[in-house]
């Protein structure tokens, strides 16, 4: 009996969890689908910052891009003399906008600044609003001397006040060398923070990376998504790469992967003695076909 009443127990407990588990994942899918919209700064190489607005949607647990959204994007506050401009998300559910030129004034001014975006109601969405701030920094990179001749790279952060700067312990940076499609770390650590003057060191420990012709890298220091400053990056092109020979597979050499031109002698011989012969063997043809026709001609009837 006592085992029948656990068995039961069990089969309860077992009913109740299954219940509760429909319950919630129906709960999950009634809910309505939402506009998740996120703000970001960039300041690229201390060139012309722009704003980055991503905007995606949550539906049935699931996140995807949302395209075609249009939203008003505005500095310090949300009137029409503030405006930077309106955007459209693209097929990633991106959209970019840069400072114009009339709001020069109003960048100059603050050494924190907010930028607003407003996305506009749809027929699924209502407007939802994004507010950064966003305190004036920049990135300097240079190189110093390490030990034992060690290629060095010395990052300082600094916030802008004013017309003055103030370097800023405690900030993590990323330095590494920009190919391509990545930010490749100059060493073993991917990110370093400032000491208490402002800056970070990081050793190049990347010393056969190929560059360019001359054997130039670009490299860089970045911050990412920081709560003060955003996005920043700067570059710096130094010689610390491999040279790059421009014909680093062979293709001016004499080989079977080069040009018809650069082709193997022996392999060049060899297929114009087999031309030569077939056209040989066919003009001969043709000459002893002729002969046999004049011998014919001539034969007596």
């Amino acid at each position: 009996m006592k085992k029948i009443c656990i068995l039961y127990g069990r089969l309860a407990g077992g009913l109740l969890l299954s219940l509760l588990a429909g319950a919630a994942q129906a709960q999950a899918q009634a809910q309505p689908p939402a506009l998740l919209l996120k703000l970001d700064y960039f300041n690229n190489a201390n060139s012309v910052p722009y704003l980055q607005v991503t905007a995606t949607e949550k539906a049935d647990g699931k996140l995807e891009p949302l395209k075609a959204l249009p939203v008003q994007l505005y500095l310090n506050d949300s009137v029409p003399a503030n405006r930077i401009g309106r955007v459209v998300t693209n097929e990633a559910g991106k959209a970019f906008a840069t400072l114009p030129p009339s709001l020069q004034a109003a960048w100059n001014a603050g050494d924190k600044l907010n930028f607003i975006a407003i996305s506009t109601p749809t027929h699924s969405f209502g407007a939802q609003t994004k507010i950064i701030e966003i305190t004036k920094a920049r990135l300097i990179l240079d190189t110093v001397a390490g030990q034992d001749g060690a290629r060095t790279l010395l990052v300082t952060v600094q916030e802008l006040q004013g017309d003055s700067a103030v370097n800023v312990k405690d900030v993590e940076v990323k330095i590494g060398v920009q190919r391509q499609a990545s930010f490749l770390p100059i060493g073993d650590d991917a990110s370093y923070t400032t000491d208490s003057t402002g800056t970070a060191t990081a050793t190049f420990a990347r010393d056969s990376l190929p560059g360019d012709a001359k054997g130039n890298l670009v490299l860089g220091a970045r911050i990412e998504d920081n709560d003060s400053y955003g996005n920043i990056s700067v570059l710096k092109t130094l010689p610390w790469g491999r040279a790059k020979s421009l014909d680093h597979f062979g293709f001016n050499t004499r080989s079977l992967w080069a040009v018809s031109a650069k082709a193997p002698l022996a392999l060049l011989i060899i297929a114009f003695t087999m031309i030569l012969a077939v056209w040989g063997i066919i003009i001969y043809l043709v000459f002893q076909i002729f002969r046999i026709k004049k011998l014919g001609e001539t034969a007596p009837s």
